[in-house]
């Protein structure tokens, strides 16, 4: 039996009734398949954190036994612009999770962990956070995200538009999705090949 501190970054299913939850660490990210009875018992939801007791159930997987929540996102679900960041920041995240065998992920448990604090807080404002914590994510693990930082110059009058249509919004805002996952590849090649990964 073990334990960890974490957050929880995404949920995924697994077999027929089984879950797995992509665990942030302090240094890294550990999956933990989670049984339907303990998912709900336990009242497993994303972005949720604290301390996990885990075994080796004989699986390629850890297994989950018991959870003791310290903190979850009480705020976020019903409002839109909060939602907005959530999504990209779960985006984002699964995103990094398939590079878990080769990023070094310290110093990235504690950002998140005050960020998703904040998001849960105050008034966001999505467009300008999501580039903002995505620069910030990338500065923690050591890549140079000074094209990002460009681009919030060149942007932030709209993104800090409060009255953008509702109609284009989607389109906006998967244009700039696909922007960050354009760079964040350019990134983590930068990241492999200095590394010599």
């Amino acid at each position: 039996m073990e334990l960890i501190n974490g957050i929880i970054i995404s949920i995924s299913k697994y077999k027929e009734s089984d879950n797995i939850i992509n665990i942030l660490t302090n240094n890294n990210i550990e999956s933990v398949q989670v049984s339907k009875n303990v998912y709900i018992k336990e009242n497993i939801n994303k972005f949720s954190g604290g301390e996990f007791r885990i075994y080796k159930g004989g699986q390629k997987y850890y297994k989950l036994s018991a959870f003791n929540q310290t903190f979850f996102l009480k705020n976020t679900y019903d409002d839109f612009n909060k939602l907005i960041i959530i999504d990209f920041l779960n985006e984002l995240l699964s995103y990094l999770n398939e590079y878990k065998e080769t990023i070094d992920f310290t110093g990235l448990y504690d950002f998140l962990l005050k960020e998703i604090k904040n998001i849960d807080s105050k008034e966001r404002n999505h467009f300008y956070e999501c580039l903002v914590i995505y620069i910030n994510i990338l500065k923690i693990l050591g890549m140079d995200p000074r094209n990002e930082e460009e681009f919030i110059l060149l942007n932030k009058d709209v993104m800090l538009n409060e009255n953008i249509d509702k109609n284009n919004f989607r389109k906006y805002f998967n244009l700039l999705s696909k922007i960050l996952a354009f760079n964040l590849d350019i990134h983590l090649e930068s990241y492999k090949n200095i590394n010599n990964l």
